[in-house]
């Protein structure tokens, strides 16, 4: 070294601090995200620091880091069961638009391509075919299609025939909703019709919902008119006049149809059949979630005002009441009062929240609940409620929990800093995620990027499937 030099090697105990630090440091970041960041407590089956899309039945795909280390943000999704413990790792970005019961899946733009549980391609819808034969039709292009419903054996796809090609979405003159039915064995199309119906997209159907699972029929409008179509093949089981949208919920081969604002009837939609009917004032179908489709682990019911609900008997054939009021606009519970969700009987005294069968009269439970949470009624009806409470509105954030209302039990027990994506799968599981932007460059860098970090909790698991 030449005289003079100032430079000079670090001595071990330097080197050793050295080494010591950055540990040190990194320990302390997470302790402090720990301490002030977003978090869950509860039956939580699945915690991932990447987003978690909820199917029926359990199934989840996961995104989770594709290299072994934390600053790696490679990534790639695992189709995982919650109950069987069944998983298969899809790859880097497999697109997954639509979970099916299978475990398979459906991708690409509008969810039209069919693959396996293990991935593998089935067949990928044109959008030229879904109206070819369909009277009405030429000259006209095809939009891009838009998923309708899916049944165990069908999918079912929307697309805007157009002058030009539109989204569904799009209102354009002249333009044409085309409803078609393609197997998910092997992409066959068995059948198409125009649904009279323009290209008003989200006033015509509500997109469908995986985590619901299966249904059995789809329900759109074209203006005041409800049509009632089975996914399976395509025939009309029933159409109605005069019923704007929110008119009728389906669920297992019925229908509850609100005429004007003091009638409902139950109709069997294999034989048109009215099976029961009953009147009151103001009367409006009890929130299904966010599709006309209810699930089968709820029941079917709707609301006289703000004085009483009442539960359609499938076996009596008759509308039985409830000696307790519906959820008002605000969706809480007061102190004091019980209010009606579905078959159960909500009873709030401060915190505990007490859940009695409205047809047995027998109580379940209790669970512990804030005041101020209201029950989020958007989600899909069920075994499972989820409430919530706003913490903080201009970052839109979230303190949440869910119920088990089969047994009161707690599954997610309390939550903070959770964002505006969550779903319920009514067989019993929930997922709730928070998420931030954070800076990805050095320390003088204005890169960000948005991490999204997720829970999954729920009524059961396989062992090692968490």
């Amino acid at each position: 070294m030449a005289a003079g030099s100032t430079a000079s090697t670090p001595s071990w105990p330097a080197r050793l601090g050295t080494a010591l630090l950055v540990p040190i440091m990194v320990g302390a970041f997470f302790v402090f995200r720990a301490a002030t960041g977003p978090s869950a407590e509860g039956t939580v089956l699945l915690h991932q620091e990447h987003p978690v899309q909820l199917g029926p039945d359990g199934w989840v795909a996961v995104e989770q880091d594709a290299g072994g280390w934390f600053w790696d943000r490679d990534t790639e999704v695992v189709m995982r069961s919650l109950v069987t413990g069944a998983e298969t790792n899809l790859g880097r970005d497999p697109q997954v638009a639509y979970i099916l019961p299978s475990g398979g899946y459906l991708s690409g733009l509008g969810g039209t391509t069919i693959r396996t549980p293990s991935g593998e391609e089935v067949a990928s819808i044109d959008p030229e075919t879904i109206g070819e034969g369909v009277e009405g039709l030429e000259e006209l292009q095809a939009g891009f299609p838009e998923l309708a419903a899916v049944s165990d054996e069908v999918v079912a796809v929307l697309v805007c025939y157009a002058p030009e090609a539109e989204l569904l979405t799009s209102d354009a003159a002249g333009g044409h909703a085309v409803m078609a039915g393609f197997r998910l064995s092997d992409g066959r199309r068995v059948w198409a019709r125009d649904t009279g119906a323009g290209c008003t997209g989200r006033e015509m159907y509500c997109p469908p919902v995986s985590e619901l699972g299966a249904v059995e029929h789809v329900v759109t409008y074209a203006d005041d008119q409800a049509t009632v179509t089975r996914v399976d093949d395509g025939t009309v089981a029933a159409t109605w006049e005069d019923t704007p949208k929110d008119s009728v919920v389906v669920q297992d081969g019925l229908a509850l149809h609100r005429i004007g604002n003091s009638v409902v009837e139950a109709v069997d939609l294999a034989t048109g059949e009215v099976l029961a009917a009953t009147e009151c004032p103001d009367v409006g179908l009890m929130s299904p979630g966010p599709v006309p489709n209810l699930s089968p682990e709820a029941m079917l019911a709707i609301e006289c005002g703000e004085q009483e609900v009442r539960l359609y008997d499938r076996d009596a054939r008759e509308f039985t009441p409830v000696p307790a009021p519906p959820l008002g606009e605000d969706r809480t519970i007061p102190d004091g009062e019980s209010r009606a969700h579905d078959r159960y009987i909500l009873q709030r005294t401060g915190e505990t929240v007490t859940i009695t069968d409205a047809l047995s009269g027998s109580e379940i439970g209790s669970f512990a609940a804030p005041e101020e949470m209201a029950v989020q009624t958007n989600a899909p009806r069920g075994r499972v409620m989820l409430m919530y409470l706003v913490t903080d509105e201009d970052d839109v954030q979230y303190r949440m929990i869910a119920a088990d209302l089969r047994t009161a039990q707690p599954l997610l027990t309390d939550s903070r800093k959770m964002g505006l994506t969550w779903q319920v799968d009514p067989t019993g599981f929930a997922m709730v995620s928070s998420g931030d932007f954070y800076r990805t460059g050095g320390r003088y860098s204005s890169e960000e990027e948005y991490r999204v970090e997720s829970w999954v909790v729920g009524v059961e698991a396989a062992t090692g499937a968490g």
